[in-house]
């Protein structure tokens, strides 16, 4: 799911956290592996969508910088 391995090694130690400071909301309808399982995926899954939304702000601002400079050359 993540490309480097420091970011998936912060990645996970978050999850755990997580899962650690949501233990007592663990209800035993399913088994202890599934629900970490599901907390550390939807963890990845947050994660690349932070990425995505960076990526568009760097696009975004690359737009208006290219235009600020084309506007101003054409002057």
């Amino acid at each position: 799911m993540l490309e480097d391995r420091d970011g998936m090694d912060d990645l996970l130690q978050d999850a755990y956290v997580k899962a650690f400071a949501a233990l007592r909301s663990f209800s035993g309808r399913s088994a202890f592996g599934t629900w970490l399982y599901r907390i550390v995926y939807n963890a990845g899954l947050d994660e690349l969508r932070r990425r995505e939304r960076r990526r568009w702000l760097l696009v975004g601002r690359a737009a208006r910088a290219k235009t600020i400079l084309d506007n101003a050359a054409t002057r």
